[in-house]
């Protein structure tokens, strides 16, 4: 893999080599262990290389030979989100984003109605026509006055 580590794959990366200090191992023996290359391990956490997720999972394999799971912790708790949302306040937050939707999604079929031709255009809007029609005529078949 190319370019600049992430904030994200050098905590993963020192996290691993945590947990391979507290094991008292050397930097050899986990690269012996995880079938990588002589330095390879080294050269990953000292310099700013990206290995492939697949050297990641060698690495985790090595360390946790039955598994392991990660668990991402926000730094700070997210001021934006109350711990518990009341019932009104979630009623508020539906209506919020109806609006948003509401305001987002004629951009979308205008889009996609750009994106169509005049006979799929047609053929889409036949279709509909068929299915609203059919519905009404289920709920109100021939003979039933309304």
């Amino acid at each position: 893999m190319e370019g600049m580590a992430t904030p994200l794959y050098r905590a993963l990366l020192q996290a691993l080599d945590l947990a391979r200090e507290r094991r008292g191992w050397p930097i050899w023996r986990l690269e012996e262990r995880a079938g990588l290359s002589e330095a390879h391990l080294s050269k990953l956490l000292r310099e700013d290389r990206l290995g492939t997720w697949s050297t990641i999972q060698f690495i985790a394999d090595a360390l946790y030979p039955d598994g392991c799971d990660i668990k991402l912790v926000p730094r700070k708790p997210l001021a934006f989100v109350p711990a518990t949302i009341s019932e009104h306040q979630w009623k508020i937050l539906r209506a919020y984003n109806r609006h948003l939707l509401a305001e987002i999604a004629p951009a979308g079929g205008r889009a996609r109605a750009a994106s169509l031709t005049r006979a799929q255009r047609q053929a889409i809007g036949r279709s509909g026509a068929k299915a609203r029609w059919a519905h009404k005529r289920r709920l109100n078949p021939p003979g039933c006055s309304t």
